[in-house]
């Protein structure tokens, strides 16, 4: 048995978990879903067309494929706790500066700098989450996590363009009170930080060079597998919530309603995960449950493209409801299925969130840009669609192994 092994609790560690949880939506989600439902405001202020939205949009991932790695390392050097802290700070500040955007590009280099610092933060509450549960219970330890997220996507997407744009006096001062909010935040990590040593892993402590982790990392095929599935599915979601609110006011919706439609998009995914990421612990199968949310997430986003009216709710849920479960099966999927060791699990799932954010950065503007081809069709979301099915197909070349245990993680001191 290994020292990450040992060191997991033999009961789940709510009062972490939830901590994580809570950190994932308000550091993290809700600031990000609050950009697609302020665009139509931004856009007016800053006088910037559709591709220029969409390249908002991608720029946040495209910030974050460089530095998620790093983030990583530095959770295998740190611990996950000292790296939420100081991480989180940072976010918070760089992301507050994004409200003294004046044009275009302003706003494009803030959101990539935003983008770039928030990102490394996402393997230490990710591998916080997988040490703050049981080796049995690793599916639900990512699934409460993913509740977190689809919580804050929801809570994002329905506050911040009706209620705290003109609560606060517009998106700049949006920005500005997100930004505080992960400061407040990283604080309180900052307090707890000496409970949570109970949870350290005492692994090899010699710190790595930092490319020998990661060319450890691209050596392994199965890495790349996962990561390739893990990047188109990206790129099927973050299209499809980027431009969702920006297409229904586009066709005459109010952004209330629009906001709306994200928020239940959103709350559907908050809802699902738990459910399926259960299954999947109870099956020892991830592709299984992955299957289902690729069909359903395909068949939704793929639909709203000539569908309009009521029936267009009952898409939105049906492209939303796994997505917060898919997310999380992959995490831990790479847990179970990379053969790497305490040493480079943090580099492991930080290349792995990085090549998801592949896809989350360049399938906005791609995307976007075939809006104008039909005034019938909405091909951004077949294009999206298609993508799916790309990331379902690379996913039956997983060897999955069936799972006494994960066989990564790091420290959290």
């Amino acid at each position: 048995m290994s020292s990450i092994s040992k060191n997991r609790p033999a009961k789940t560690d709510w009062p972490t978990m939830v901590l994580v949880s809570l950190s994932f939506a308000i550091m993290i989600a809700m600031p990000t879903a609050s950009v697609p439902v302020l665009f139509k405001e931004i856009a007016g202020d800053l006088n910037l067309d559709v591709v220029q939205v969409g390249s908002i949009w991608g720029m946040i991932s495209l910030g974050s494929i460089f530095v998620t790695p790093v983030g990583g390392v530095l959770c295998d050097r740190l611990g996950a706790a000292r790296s939420i802290v100081v991480i989180g700070m940072l976010s918070g500040l760089v992301g507050a500066t994004r409200s003294f955007s004046n044009s275009y590009a302003a706003l494009m280099a803030t959101t990539f700098l935003w983008g770039l610092v928030s990102a490394a933060m996402s393997p230490a509450l990710t591998m916080s989450a997988s040490l703050s549960s049981s080796e049995q219970k690793q599916g639900l330890a990512q699934g409460f996590m993913g509740v977190g997220g689809g919580l804050g996507v929801m809570l994002g997407s329905m506050m911040s363009a009706t209620v705290l744009s003109p609560l606060v006096g517009g998106w700049r001062n949006v920005f500005l009170l997100y930004g505080g909010i992960a400061v407040l935040t990283s604080l309180i990590w900052l307090l707890r930080r000496k409970s949570l040593r109970n949870l350290q892993v005492v692994g090899q402590r010699t710190p790595i060079p930092f490319f020998q982790s990661v060319t450890r990392v691209l050596r392994l095929k199965e890495f790349w597998v996962i990561g390739l599935s893990l990047m188109a599915f990206q790129a099927c979601i973050t299209g499809m919530q980027g431009y969702l609110p920006y297409y229904l006011q586009g066709i005459g919706w109010s952004a209330v309603a629009a906001g709306g439609a994200l928020a239940v998009y959103s709350g559907a995914g908050t809802f699902g995960v738990i459910p399926m990421s259960l299954l999947s612990d109870r099956l020892g199968s991830r592709k299984v449950c992955l299957y289902i949310s690729f069909v359903s997430t395909i068949i939704g986003t793929g639909l709203i493209s000539t569908v309009h009216g009521s029936a267009l709710w009952v898409l939105v849920i049906m492209a939303g409801v796994f997505y917060q479960t898919n997310s999380a099966l992959f995490v831990a999927m790479c847990f179970e299925t990379v053969p790497v060791g305490p040493s480079y699990s943090g580099t492991a799932l930080g290349m792995l969130l990085s090549m998801g954010l592949i896809g989350r950065a360049f399938s906005p503007p791609l995307g976007n840009s075939l809006a104008d081809i039909s005034q019938t069709i909405a091909w951004p979301f077949i294009f999206w669609a298609g993508l799916g099915i790309v990331g379902m197909i690379v996913l039956v070349f997983v060897k999955e192994r069936h799972r006494t245990g994960p066989r990564v993680a790091a420290n959290i001191g």
